[in-house]
């Protein structure tokens, strides 16, 4: 089983930005920051932020955002992802780069194995199955969402509301 709507232009892009070194990227998250795809952490002292990553391979990032956009018309496990983000309250990009971690975790490990197919016992192989945990793929909500589903909960009017989902 090969990529879902992978299609020949964003395979081709993914292909030639990550090379052919496999040692490149010792780990899926090298590979996210790589691609651009995992949030930057600010941090000094006591604050905190959680950013947009700039310092990227913004071709890569923008193949991997497409190939991830496509496939969850064509895979019900993508669509699940996709659809899980947005019930969380994130936008359509943010929904689209959670998906595309996901499937970059498949692809590091398809990579590693040398193989063009989708590795084995992945929820993607998993998608008949009730029992397929997405929550092994994406990252907690961030800082800032559990802080308004806290502060909606004990009634500050401070807060906005979620962003509702279309």
């Amino acid at each position: 089983m090969s990529f879902p709507r992978a299609g020949k232009i964003c395979a081709a892009q993914i292909t030639a930005e990550l090379g052919d070194v496999r040692a490149r990227f010792q780990s899926e998250d090298h590979l996210a920051a790589e691609a651009g795809v995992a949030p930057v952490t600010y941090q000094s002292g006591k604050s905190r932020a959680v950013a947009w990553r700039w310092a990227c391979n913004k071709r890569l990032r923008a193949a991997v955002t497409c190939f991830a956009d496509n496939s969850r018309h064509a895979s019900p496990w993508a669509a699940k992802v996709y659809q899980d983000a947005r019930k969380r309250g994130c936008r359509h990009p943010h929904a689209v780069r959670i998906l595309a971690r996901a499937w970059l975790r498949i692809l590091w490990r398809a990579w590693q194995d040398g193989s063009l197919t989708i590795p084995a016992n992945t929820p993607q192989q998993r998608r008949c199955s009730p029992k397929v945990d997405t929550g092994s793929l994406m990252r907690q909500p961030g800082r800032w969402s559990r802080r308004r589903l806290v502060d909606k909960t004990i009634g500050a009017s401070r807060v906005e509301p979620m962003h509702p989902v279309a």
